[in-house]
């Protein structure tokens, strides 16, 4: 059989949620050694690992500046009737023009029940993109239980057993235990030293920032000695963040660091030696950081909603997100290092339960049931 896949997230130069998964699920369905072809469809050549794949996977490069998948890959395939019947989306961007076997993966819906969060553009642009894909896919994967809920709820027509719920891997030769303890690391120009507590992921206020901030205030009044490290990009409510720590005492604010944008390794060495790692978040499709922290043996504090229990299990203090003394006290039980040691235990063993490998087996098995139903 042959396939067609959107690559054009897993090319991006500084990828987040969405973009990383792309890049990892191609991958990994690479490293099954089907005999299947893959035609991999991009606005831009593909760099690292990603230009060495087998040579049943075919790049197709093809420019165009904005409203890549739903303008420009329509194009292609208007134009061109796509030599693959089934075509695998890795976001919810639906080309406008596409072959019948579309396999759609849904990460999350956000941006309807958090609508304050983004502008009336970007909800109309969200929600239209969800609601065409909805309707217009063969299939579709679905990152957890939780988005496959939020699907049958914010698109009803949609029936049950036309989505699949497939749960992401993690990068295991870049996340894994420290060799050895490590007292100061350099990010850049910063020195961050241990003990700190670790956040990664946008900044915004869907991730809790505003009370992981406070919470963590609360905290340092007893505990000066640690510090707490936020890495991602600013999003919506970061210069808000930014005044709120202004109110602080210089002795708390002045340990707490927005990194911004990190590298993955920067990211990994940061998770390994971090006290805990902070995920207290208001909504999330899957949460891949809290496989990343368990895989290298770092405690986790989350929240107990959306996806974030049926990912975490009993390997995490779980936390209402909206609940700044719950959080407080979190801080205060994960560096009992009773505490912390059956946390990484109960991680180490959770973890095993996820990888790209499985991901990619079940969604091949998805793409090819997709093959054989439009061939009926």
């Amino acid at each position: 059989m042959q396939f067609g896949i959107d690559a054009s997230r897993a090319t991006k130069p500084q990828p987040t949620g969405t973009e990383y998964y792309s890049a990892e699920i191609i991958k990994a369905l690479a490293e099954l050694n089907t005999k299947h072809e893959f035609i991999l469809y991009s606005p831009v050549e593909p760099t690292g690992e990603l230009a060495a794949l087998p040579n049943n996977f075919r790049w197709k490069v093809i420019p165009f500046p904005r409203l890549w998948s739903q303008v420009r890959l329509s194009a292609e395939f208007l134009s061109r009737r796509p030599s693959s019947e089934v075509v695998f989306e890795p976001a919810h961007t639906v080309p406008l023009f596409h072959p019948r076997g579309m396999v759609t993966t849904i990460h999350d819906l956000g941006f309807f029940r958090f609508p304050e969060l983004y502008t009336s553009l970007e909800r109309y642009y969200h929600g239209y993109s969800f609601r065409f894909s909805a309707k217009h896919s063969a299939h579709i994967i679905a990152v957890s239980e939780a988005t496959k809920k939020d699907i049958l709820h914010f698109a009803p027509a949609t029936p049950p057993e036309k989505i699949t719920v497939i749960y992401h891997g993690y990068h295991n030769k870049v996340y894994k235990p420290a060799q050895k303890p490590l007292k100061k690391i350099a990010v850049g120009y910063r020195i961050i030293e241990a003990p700190y507590f670790f956040f990664v992921g946008r900044i915004e206020e869907k991730k809790n920032i505003s009370r992981t901030l406070t919470a963590f205030e609360q905290f340092s009044r007893a505990h000066p000695e640690y510090s707490l490290v936020l890495a991602g990009k600013p999003g919506y409510g970061y210069e808000r963040f930014r005044s709120q720590i202004m109110e602080y005492p210089f002795a708390i604010r002045s340990r707490i660091f927005f990194l911004g944008y990190a590298s993955e390794e920067h990211v990994a060495l940061l998770m390994q030696h971090a006290a805990a790692f902070v995920f207290p978040s208001l909504f999330e499709g899957f949460g891949m950081p809290l496989l990343e922290a368990m895989a290298a043996h770092t405690p986790v504090i989350c929240s107990d909603t959306t996806s974030l229990p049926e990912i975490a299990g009993d390997a995490a203090l779980q936390v209402g997100p909206r609940d700044t003394k719950a959080l407080v006290h979190a801080f205060g039980e994960v560096v009992r290092p009773e505490v912390r040691n059956k946390l990484v235990k109960l991680g180490e063993r959770r973890v095993k339960q996820f990888s790209w490998r499985k991901a990619a087996k079940e969604t091949l098995a998805v793409l090819e049931q997709t093959a054989e139903k439009i061939k009926k």
